[in-house]
């Protein structure tokens, strides 16, 4: 359990590792509005923790964000050191975690990425075929705008900056964008 300090400063103790890798999140948008407390536990408070657990023991961390902690006002890409503006629950309770590890665990690297899908696994692909098939429909937003991220392209440019060994924030999505209603098309 990511928020249990405790277990985790006693895992990472016992286990010695290199290098965490966070992929721990709450990440269900309406869950996150609905329940405030868990969204920052999980994406905030837990990954604060985690950073002050590898911090002190030396170990690196590498940790997943989104494209969430943008406002979505800009035509153009974000810069790795856009400014936050995250407009959701979600995107406040990563922004939060982000800024916890960059102030707190000197060597981190942190990915944010968009969209991801791939062949396993609960993403929009898979959410969208099975309602469709369930519906015969369904509805989806088209004034929001993604570079969806196939998670083929992603593995690979995760796997060389950790090997790398970089730091600090990196972009990872794949080239183009599209409103989520063209991605469900």
């Amino acid at each position: 359990d990511l928020c249990d300090y405790q277990a985790v400063a006693k895992t990472l103790a016992s286990t010695k590792p290199d290098t965490v890798i966070n992929l721990a999140a709450f990440r269900n948008l309406e869950a996150c509005e609905e329940d405030i407390n868990s969204a920052f536990a999980v994406n905030s408070h837990a990954v604060r923790n985690l950073a002050q657990i590898c911090n002190q023991a030396q170990i690196r961390l590498v940790h997943f964000s989104t494209d969430y902690v943008f406002g979505g006002d800009q035509n153009t890409p974000y810069r790795e050191d856009s400014p936050l503006n995250p407009l959701n629950v979600y995107g406040v309770s990563k922004a939060s975690g982000e800024y916890f590890i960059r102030h707190i665990c000197r060597e981190h690297l942190i990915i944010r990425t968009s969209g991801i899908f791939g062949t396993k696994g609960t993403n929009f692909v898979e959410t969208m075929l099975r309602l469709g098939e369930k519906n015969g429909h369904v509805s989806v937003v088209t004034d929001q705008v993604l570079s969806p991220t196939s998670t083929r392209d992603l593995i690979p440019a995760i796997k060389e900056l950790i090997d790398l060994r970089a730091q600090g924030v990196y972009h990872i999505t794949n080239s183009g964008s599209c409103s989520w209603y063209e991605f469900a098309e």
